[in-house]
């Protein structure tokens, strides 16, 4: 065991070995920023003079051919006088004196008379196709030019090569604001000679890179290539400001080199700094501190031998901080006590940053549900326009047809799983139908995992006839399903479950038990559903978190915690609640209140008759999606609408602000780019004579959805939706805005 004298000694000499350390980091940092500050800068100059020196070759090559454009002889040439022009003016002698890579004239109709290009090899050819091109686009504006002021200087890139062109009117010298009688196109090659000269003068490499669409760079920023090398790009630019290509200058990186060596020669010297304060730290903490250490030390052990209150006391002489260590420890029963509360506080604090942990969860959780919702909603309204378009088309004998019916009620699953993400998402929108909750409990109890159930026995106890409400019954399969589960899961696979039904009315007689979640309902009259099972019961201190979301006593893979979470949601928003009873050793057992409604054939008013609706009209159809608005559209028109689509909202808004037609019906989705359909509708109301508005979304909650009827819109459709349901709600809104 090594004495605390020894281990510090031991930090000393790591705490000034880690200084050291971070002093060398932080002078190598330094002195690289430094020096990288300096070769960005060096990178800057020699970009910028680089490509002032392009420019100045281009000005130079443009004033040669300025000179030439203004000669009578050309002007002669240009008006078809003098074949022999470009012959005795343009010899190869001249061209490479002058630097010219190729001549063009053109007369005044754009019309190529003649021109020259010098080859590598200096002879004279005819200039390429790919260069009368070039040079053909070039000349329209001097040539519309009838003062003959225009003068062009620009960079072209062809089959890999940089080239400098000038464009200049062809006039007689004296002429001056007189229309142009050609136009001269005189280019130079920056090929290897010429790059071997801009290299001289630069006395670095010089390349250009023509990738100016492909990669992203900042204008003269230096680009390191290794240790030894680096290089600067600068822009090269047309007349008209676009990127040609990218002039790339080679540079050394001595000072990089430079700054590694003082680096390292910083490095040492901080190092034997470091080495010789540490030695001198060691023998001054030995002296001043360590040995009174041992002393106290020392007195601790008696203390611990001998007891607290009959213990020697420690040693409280002297006033600094080993003293006031030595009252300190005088008064440690008193300390601990404060210490035992705030352990106490903390375990406190950690409960609430766990729930707040939890909470968040949820929300991203939500956040993630409502975006994949509405997008695979989308997709399904598609899949399920064209799967019906396909069966219209085909006979019921078609061997396909049993086919496409198969895909129909697979797109139907889907929905209805979206449906069961939105559900625990609070945006779901129930839809709601006339069904007896005992008639689910069977089948409900039959989606189980065979390995979760396969000892259970379900009772069904109906004590009052059918249980009628007005609910969705996908939705309610899923609470039904979560609760039989969970009964499984508490009696391991083995037990009897008892599902009762029965009706009760509310407020409840005095003496009679009822959940206290119960309270909050309205008066009136209530289906009550329990489920109870033969399980332990539910711990007293967990009975008041089992709708937390993700709260969940199960083993790590069984469960989530979100079954009776998203149960309490479905059962609030179909104006029920949920509540539990549950004994440690006497199992669970828990009760649904719905609305009671009556049996369809007991409703006071009866349906409308469907031909009393007014089907069919104009229709305009607002999608941004391709598949969805051109599915639906054709199903529409098969019932009769006549269908007019719009890829947006700003397209329909532009449709309606021409007035040339005017529609009966609007049916318009939610989430679109450039307008959505809460703004198009408002835009669209605001006109006279504006027709109803019918909203269809596969993201819209049932608060959401309820709002927007009481605003802009006439109904809300939740995608996908069946093509009868579609053209009935039309039909319902039309007969309504007609009758008005």
């Amino acid at each position: 065991m090594f004495s605390i004298r020894y281990k510090a000694w031991a930090l000393v000499v790591v705490t000034v070995a880690v200084l050291t350390t971070v002093a060398v980091w932080f002078s190598s940092q330094s002195i690289s920023t430094s020096f990288l500050v300096l070769e960005k800068a060096r990178a800057e100059q020699d970009g910028e003079r680089a490509r002032r020196m392009l420019q100045q070759n281009l000005a130079n090559l443009s004033a040669s051919g300025r000179d030439y454009a203004f000669w009578v002889d050309t002007v002669r040439f240009a008006t078809g006088k003098n074949p022999s022009f470009l012959k005795d003016n343009f010899p190869s002698e001249t061209m490479q004196s002058l630097r010219l890579s190729g001549v063009l004239v053109y007369d005044a109709k754009g019309v190529l008379v003649g021109g020259t290009s010098l080859t590598a090899e200096a002879t004279l050819v005819k200039p390429s196709p790919e260069e009368e091109q070039v040079a053909h686009a070039l000349i329209g504006s001097v040539l519309s030019d009838p003062h003959s002021e225009t003068l062009i200087e620009t960079y072209r890139q062809i089959d890999g090569t940089l080239y400098l062109l000038s464009v200049a009117p062809v006039r007689e010298q004296l002429a001056v604001g007189t229309p142009p009688k050609g136009a001269q196109v005189v280019f130079r090659r920056f090929g290897a000679f010429e790059h071997e000269r801009f290299a001289q003068v630069m006395l670095n490499p010089v390349d250009f890179s023509f990738d100016t669409g492909q990669v992203r760079w900042v204008d003269l920023e230096l680009r390191v290539l290794g240790d030894s090398r680096a290089e600067a790009r600068a822009g090269v630019m047309d007349h008209q400001n676009q990127p040609v290509a990218h002039l790339v200058v080679s540079l050394d990186r001595l000072l990089h080199q430079k700054g590694q060596s003082l680096i390292w020669a910083t490095a040492v010297q901080v190092a034997l700094a470091g080495l010789v304060m540490g030695a001198l730290l060691v023998l001054l903490l030995d002296r001043l501190l360590l040995r009174r250490l041992k002393r106290m030390h020392q007195q601790l052990i008696a203390i611990g031998e001998q007891g607290a209150q009959t213990g020697v006391p420690i040693e409280e002489s002297g006033h600094d901080e080993l003293s006031d260590l030595g009252r300190g420890l005088n008064e440690v029963l008193v300390l601990s006590r404060q210490m035992v509360m705030q352990r106490e506080n903390h375990a406190v604090q950690e409960a609430e940053q766990v729930k707040l942990a939890q909470t968040e969860k949820a929300e991203a959780l939500h956040r993630f549900v409502g975006g994949i919702a509405h997008d695979f909603n989308n997709a399904l309204a598609g899949i399920s326009g064209w799967t019906r378009l396909a069966m219209e088309d085909l006979d019921k004998t078609h061997p396909a047809y049993e086919s496409l019916q198969h895909a129909l009620k697979g797109s139907r699953h889907a929905s209805n799983l979206i449906r069961q993400l939105q559900a625990y998402n609070r945006k779901a929108a129930p839809v709601l139908q006339w069904l007896s909750l005992g008639d689910l409990i069977q089948p409900s109890f039959s989606l189980l995992d065979p390995s979760q159930a396969r000892r259970c026995e379900l009772q069904v106890v109906s004590l009052n006839g059918h249980a009628w409400v007005k609910a969705d019954p996908t939705q309610m399969q899923q609470v039904l399903t979560n609760l039989l589960a969970n009964a499984a899961d508490a009696m391991n696979g083995t037990g009897k479950i008892t599902v009762t039904v029965d009706h009760v009315d509310l407020p409840a007689p005095s003496g009679v038990l009822m959940v206290a979640e119960a309270a909050v309902l309205p008066a009136g009259r209530y289906v009550l559903l329990s489920v109870g099972d033969e399980g332990p019961g539910i711990a007293p201190g967990n009975l008041h978190r089992i709708f937390d979301p993700f709260f969940t006593t199960k083993s790590v893979g069984r469960g989530t915690g979100l079954g009776l979470s998203v149960s309490q949601g479905i059962l609030s928003r179909h104006g029920g609640v949920i509540g539990v009873v549950s004994q440690p050793g006497q199992g669970t057992t828990f009760h649904v209140y719905l609305p009671a409604c009556l049996e369809p054939g007991e409703l006071a008013v009866p349906l409308p008759a469907s031909d009393a609706l007014v089907c069919g009209g104009r229709l305009l159809f607002v999608d941004d999606d391709h598949l969805v608005r051109t599915a639906w559209s054709a199903l529409l028109e098969r019932a009769g609408w006549d269908v007019t689509q719009a890829v947006d909202g700003e397209a329909a808004w532009a449709m309606f602000q021409q007035g040339d037609q005017r529609w009966d019906v609007v049916l318009t989705d939610l989430a679109m780019p450039r307008l959505d359909g809460v703004e198009l509708a408002r835009r669209i109301r605001s006109t006279s004579g504006a027709p109803p508005i019918v909203l269809m979304s596969g993201n819209v909650g049932a608060e959401e959805g309820a709002r927007l009827v009481r605003g802009d819109f006439a109904a809300v459709l939740h995608k996908p939706v069946d093509p009868e349901a579609l053209n009935k709600v039309l039909a319902e809104v039309l007969t309504k805005a007609t009758s008005l």
